[in-house]
């Protein structure tokens, strides 16, 4: 494990506990998204506790995806060249293959730069 992330362009930098923000956010998320799954299987009364619920779980999902987002695009910064690599990875790799592009790089993709 250490070899894996001695060569982890994020760990080694120092930035691992910027990855763990987005991943929390992104919890946050799929947990808004399991609250309108449960208070949805209730009766819908209008005013109703179930219905309030729900909205406030949607609006906690739709909120949290967009914020874990920006907070990688921000957050994740190259020393070197002060660029955004959490945004330029998502923005140039496909969509499928993001997440591993940014858990495997070794350098900065923009510059080339290996630590700080």
């Amino acid at each position: 494990m250490s070899v894996a992330r001695s060569r982890n362009w994020v760990a080694s930098t120092g930035q691992g506990w910027k990855i763990y923000v987005f991943l929390s956010l992104m919890v946050v998320a799929a947990l808004g998204l399991v609250g309108v799954i449960v208070f949805s299987q209730q009766p819908v009364v209008t005013g109703s506790p179930s219905a309030s619920h729900a909205v406030a779980c949607a609006l906690t999902a739709a909120g949290a995806v967009p914020a874990a987002f920006l907070w990688l695009g921000v957050s994740l910064r190259c020393s070197k060249c002060n660029a955004s690599v959490g945004w330029h990875v998502v923005r140039t790799s496909p969509a499928g293959e993001w997440w591993v592009m940014l858990a495997t790089l070794v350098e900065c993709p923009v510059c080339g730069g290996r630590r700080t």
